[in-house]
């Protein structure tokens, strides 16, 4: 976003919509928090602007519990998607 000049949190959210409106299939949306409870409150909020986002967390070891969050039960598994590529790493890491 930032290359495109998007700045701002509602500015943000109305591209990624505006995209999902545009094209058919999944649209990747990356949260920008590293912390635990901000990666999982923007990445609701990310999956509630449109059924085609699918969100992204940074792919480093100590947030494994995050993403097992996104995979195990919790209301994320229903409202966000995530790449089935980033799923299967996360899977196959150690705790």
């Amino acid at each position: 976003m930032a290359k495109e000049g998007i700045h701002g949190d509602a500015r943000v959210k109305q591209h990624y919509i505006d995209i999902c409106n545009i094209v058919d299939g999944d649209v990747s949306a990356e949260v920008i928090s590293t912390d635990f409870d901000g990666m999982v409150k923007e990445g609701l909020a990310l999956a509630e602007l449109h059924e085609q986002i699918v969100v992204k967390i940074p792919m480093i070891k100590d947030h494994y519990i995050n993403l097992m969050c996104f995979l195990g039960g919790s209301a994320l598994e229903e409202s966000a998607k995530l790449s089935t590529i980033q799923a299967e790493l996360y899977r196959a890491m150690p705790i």
